[in-house]
């Protein structure tokens, strides 16, 4: 234990709790994983509060990719780089449309490959607060447009009497508070 720092006169309270708090900071830190696309769950807010990157609304998935990616955020806040890399973390594929309008940017983003992820309309409420918090302040989001993942679909001609019929569906519903164009491509393979 280390030498205590409190003078001779000190209260015997004092000295039991300079005895107490030398036991409990005595634990080796250095072992704690600190990483956070492979920490503990539990341990995510802790590290989003200490990177200064606010989680809420994102699923751990997400949180991870936005809290390994909070460095590179903040050094590049202001720029085009930063909302790429701040909306990367929800998105599998982002790109940042500049220029149609003066000092208003659109995000094209592509939905992910995964058929069980939900985009509401509050991921993307989500999305556009984390491209607001990236982006300078002159500059004014405007819209998402999204690009829906190329689907492809094969029909195999087994014999004539058979019939193959496929049908393939992509929905999005979101309220009027977001303003989102969509687009898609579906490629047939016969």
């Amino acid at each position: 234990m280390t030498q205590s720092l409190l003078p001779s006169n000190s209260s015997e309270l004092e000295q039991c709790l300079d005895q107490l708090a030398a036991q409990r900071l005595s634990f080796d830190l250095s072992l704690a994983d600190t990483n956070p696309l492979t920490c503990v769950a539990e341990l995510l807010p802790i590290l989003a509060a200490s990177w200064k990157v606010d989680v809420r609304g994102l699923n751990e998935r997400e949180s991870r990719e936005l809290i390994a990616n909070a460095w590179e955020i903040h050094r590049y806040k202001g720029t085009a780089h930063a909302v790429k890399k701040a909306l990367s973390s929800v998105f599998s594929k982002v790109q940042i449309q500049e220029f149609k309008t003066p000092y208003v940017f659109d995000a094209e983003v592509t939905l992910g490959g995964d058929p069980n992820q939900v985009f509401d309309d509050e991921k993307f409420a989500t999305a556009k607060r984390l491209a607001n918090e990236a982006k300078n302040l002159r500059s004014r989001f405007g819209e998402f447009v999204i690009a829906l993942p190329e689907a492809r679909a094969s029909v195999i001609k087994t014999d004539a009497a058979s019939t193959n019929s496929m049908s393939l569906s992509s929905s999005l519903s979101l309220n009027a508070n977001c303003t989102v164009k969509c687009k898609g491509a579906i490629q047939w393979t016969l």
